[in-house]
């Protein structure tokens, strides 16, 4: 089901940004990336916000980062334990939304976002992603060859690490 937002949403001027770049067969400049960023942002934890606390907040974790929650001793541990991670890497939004540009609404570039949200990985996962050179690969579910399954949390993994009495 798709979400209208509004305009005087955050959400809706920066995909509004996005879809006029790509209107504009804008080069990807950093500009870009970090509007990308912040919409990814919002769609993992419904905000902006930085590294950290996308991590501590991400409902969507793999696996091994589900297991790594279950041991780690410190929230800084979990923390350098982990990635942020774009399933569908950056670079292939931005060649979606700018090959699409002339059929997209705003709300369209918001759902791409929306229905790709991060996911929080471990370290050794980001690894194995990069070395399998799947880190930026498009048309594969680079997941499933890299043997990392999603899991989707009930309660953060803050609150998690808190009830294990984890600071």
């Amino acid at each position: 089901m798709k979400t209208q937002i509004s305009k005087s949403d955050p959400i809706y001027r920066r995909a509004a940004f996005l879809l006029g770049e790509a209107l504009q067969e804008a080069k990807r400049d950093q500009a870009i990336t970090y509007v990308m960023r912040v919409l990814s942002n919002y769609a993992a934890i419904g905000k902006d916000a930085g590294s950290g606390q996308i991590k501590n907040e991400n409902l969507r974790v793999s696996q091994g980062a589900l297991e790594l929650l279950g041991t780690v001793e410190s929230v800084r541990a979990w923390q350098r334990g982990t990635i942020n991670e774009h399933p569908l890497p950056l670079k292939a939004s931005w060649a979606f939304i700018l090959a699409e540009a002339e059929r997209l609404t705003v709300n369209d570039v918001w759902e791409h976002f929306a229905q790709n949200p991060m996911t929080t990985i471990t370290v050794e996962e980001d690894s194995r992603l990069n070395r399998m050179k799947l880190q930026s690969a498009t048309g594969v579910d680079r997941y499933k060859l890299a043997d990392i399954r999603v899991s989707h949390l009930g309660e953060s993994p803050i609150e998690r690490l808190k009830s294990r009495g984890v600071k």
